[in-house]
C-alpha cells in the first residue's frame, strides 16, 4: 500500500504545493516508512520552492528527513536559510522540531541554533 502511494506521489510531486510536500514527508516519517525515490524527489521540489514554505512546513520537513535518516546537506542548508528570517513566526513546537531535527544530522548549523 505505502509503495503504491510513494510511487504515485513521486510521479506527481511537481504538481503539489509545498504544504503537501511537507505533509507527505511528515506522514511517512511518522510511520517510520522510508521511500528513497519519493524523498529525493520531495527534496528536489522543496529546494526549488523553499521560499514558499511556512514555519510549520519547514519544521515538518526537517523533522521528517532527520527522523528517517535522510541528512542531505543541501536540503538542510536551504531549510535553515529559509527558517532564520521567519523564526519569529515559529511556534515553540516548531522551534523544538527544528532543534531536534538539526541535532540528529551529521552537519553543524551553529548559526541556526544561535537564532533558535
Amino acid at each position: 500500500y505505502w509503495d503504491i502511494i510513494s510511487r504515485s506521489v513521486t510521479n506527481r510531486l511537481s504538481e503539489l504545493n509545498v504544504r503537501a510536500c511537507a505533509n507527505i514527508a511528515w506522514s511517512f516519517a511518522t510511520i517510520n516508512r522510508p521511500a528513497d525515490d519519493m524523498f529525493h524527489e520531495i527534496e528536489r521540489v522543496a529546494i526549488s520552492k523553499m521560499r514558499l514554505f511556512q514555519p510549520q512546513g519547514l519544521s515538518s520537513l526537517a523533522w521528517a528527513y532527520s527522523t528517517l535518516g535522510y541528512d542531505s546537506l543541501p536540503l538542510f542548508e536551504n531549510i535553515a536559510d529559509a527558517a532564520i528570517p521567519k523564526l519569529d513566526k515559529f511556534k515553540p513546537q516548531e522551534k523544538a522540531m527544528m532543534a531536534l531535527a538539526y541535532s540528529r544530522i551529521n552537519y553543524s548549523f551553529p548559526y541556526l541554533f544561535n537564532e533558535i
